[in-house]
């Protein structure tokens, strides 16, 4: 908080303070391994939020990896396992990503099945070595920028500035800090820069709470009480 230290007319201060840290969304990521000496009519399948998807070995596959191959094309081209995640390759021949299609929502795997048509055992193991990533919901930035003033002068300037971009509200009738508060909150949401960015809401005498529109992208934002005398007062 910055004051010009002298009390009367042009005391005035601005504050920005975080109230909600930007949380960005993280994709969940789980891995399976199949694993085993695969012979035609063998099946692996694994079950995606309700939905299962099974692939059934042909015999012409060369390797464990064209049969992990079959699996990963299975699971993608399902119309409902498919729209959740996508499979990929991993680095071993029999591993297998799972990865959230939309980084933030959550997804299940369940009921990881492998059968064998023969005297081979086969397995499917679900995140061997601890390597999954847990799915983190996005969370909407919050700063709360605080005004105050012993006495509200006519050409007052008080501004918020997100992201570079400088909102302005110059005292022209307004009587008490709450009314140049709600001035400046109409003139952050109308602005075509900022509006876009954060929501602005009144709160306290003097506070604006400031909100970004899309949880998980984060913004700056400072303030300025300018006195009409040229006090200024910035953080």
């Amino acid at each position: 908080t910055v004051s010009d230290g002298n009390a009367g007319a042009d005391d005035a201060t601005a504050a920005v303070a975080n109230g909600q840290a930007n949380v960005a969304a993280v994709a969940q990521v789980d891995n399976l391994t199949i694993a085993g000496t695969v012979e035609a009519g063998d099946t692996f399948g694994l079950t995606v939020d309700g939905t299962t998807v099974t692939y059934t070995v042909l015999g012409t596959e060369a390797d464990l990896a064209a049969v992990r191959a079959g699996l990963v094309n299975a699971i993608n081209i399902d119309g409902t396992a498919g729209g959740i995640v996508t499979a990929a390759a991993g680095t071993n021949p029999g591993d297998i990503t799972l990865t959230a299609r939309a980084a933030g929502t959550l997804f299940t795997v369940s009921a990881p099945t492998a059968t064998n048509d023969g005297s081979d055992v086969n397995s499917i193991t679900s995140d061997p070595g601890g390597a999954n990533v847990d799915n983190v919901v996005a969370v909407a930035q919050q700063e709360d920028v605080t005004f105050t003033a012993d006495t509200i002068e006519s050409g007052d300037r008080y501004r918020v500035t997100v992201n570079g971009k400088t909102v302005t509200v110059t005292v022209n009738g307004e009587t008490t800090l709450d009314e140049v508060r709600d001035a400046l909150v109409d003139a952050i949401n109308a602005d075509v820069t900022v509006g876009p960015v954060v929501v602005a809401a009144a709160g306290a005498t003097g506070v604006i709470e400031l909100t970004a529109r899309a949880a998980g992208s984060a913004f700056t934002a400072t303030a300025e009480a300018l006195a009409a005398k040229g006090a200024v007062h910035r953080v």
